[in-house]
């Protein structure tokens, strides 16, 4: 059975916090919450072109992910 907690995520955690939630799920995509309302999804893909760009993973996935 999939746990849904394992695939959503709130916009304000780290990059490196959004990673290990990636790994849990094995499936390397995450739907980002906002106040509690989908906002938008992060891959693992995305995650790595941040931190290719530079990005940091204290830094939060809010700028990251793809808006809905």
């Amino acid at each position: 059975m999939i746990d849904l907690n394992n695939f959503c995520v709130e916009s304000s955690i780290s990059i490196l916090s959004a990673l290990k939630k990636v790994d849990i799920n094995g499936l390397g995509i995450l739907f980002v919450t906002k106040d509690g309302i989908l906002y938008g999804s992060l891959t693992d893909g995305d995650i790595r072109r941040a931190l290719i760009k530079g990005a940091i993973k204290e830094d939060c996935i809010e700028e990251f992910c793809n808006e809905k």
